[in-house]
């Protein structure tokens, strides 16, 4: 009896684009706590340094807007579109974003940390130093970042992809890693994929368990996990 043939395994799945108004009203001042910003272009504004707690975006898009430094504490984001944005050094505390597309935006030192980011496509983005520790990954894709010393250690990452972005001393320790079956009983795919880009001095190698990594890493992968298991790659 011939056995089945097995499906390979499913690579991670796009994201859900953002799912914006037909028309937004132009916004530009700075909300106030708790406030609901819904169906509103906020191109240009300038929120830099503020204090957003509690404020919520809904349906929004913004081109050149301008909020570094700003602390978005309990904030939800939800079918949000950046491009050209400056929200450098922000941080967000107990938030989440759904639906959120970034391009060509600056994120550098941004602190993410143990947020909720579902569905999210960051294009061309710098994310130097950006902090995603104990933060929940779900359907997010990187394409074309610069993410150098980016951490995400102790981050879930479900259906996670990373391609053409500088990850070099961007760091993994204890990551748990998740990826989606095509059926029940069918093996899981990978949950997370790296392609192209770099990985130079990347820590925590040795820990990316259920992920799958391009071919072309193969040489800077191998010093990584050897460096990882203690063993030296030079004879006396």
């Amino acid at each position: 009896m011939a056995s089945r043939r097995q499906r390979p395994a499913p690579a991670p799945g796009p994201p859900t684009p953002p799912r914006l108004p037909d028309s937004q009203a132009a916004r530009s001042a700075v909300p106030g706590a708790d406030e609901l910003m819904e169906e509103v272009d906020l191109t240009g504004a300038d929120w830099s340094g503020c204090t957003l707690e509690g404020v919520d975006l809904s349906g929004v898009r913004a081109r050149s807007m301008r909020a570094p430094e700003c602390s978005w504490d309990h904030s939800q984001w939800a079918d949000v579109v950046l491009e050209s944005c400056d929200l450098a050094a922000s941080s967000w505390r107990d938030s989440g974003w759904q639906r959120t597309e970034a391009g060509e935006c600056r994120l550098t030192g941004a602190v993410l940390s143990g947020c909720s980011l579902e569905d999210v496509w960051l294009r061309g983005c710098v994310l130097d130093m950006a902090q995603f520790r104990m933060a929940s990954l779900r359907r997010v894709r990187f394409t074309g970042c610069r993410m150098t010393g980016a951490d995400f250690s102790s981050a879930h990452l479900e259906q996670v992809r990373i391609e053409d972005c500088v990850l070099d001393g961007a760091a993994f320790h204890q990551v748990r890693i998740t990826g989606r079956r095509s059926s029940r009983s069918s093996p899981a795919g990978p949950g997370l994929v790296i392609s192209g880009g770099s990985i130079d001095g990347l820590s925590g190698a040795d820990q990316l368990h259920g992920a799958a990594i391009d071919p072309s890493h193969l040489e800077v992968l191998g010093r990584l996990l050897a460096g990882a298991a203690g063993i030296g790659l030079e004879l006396p």
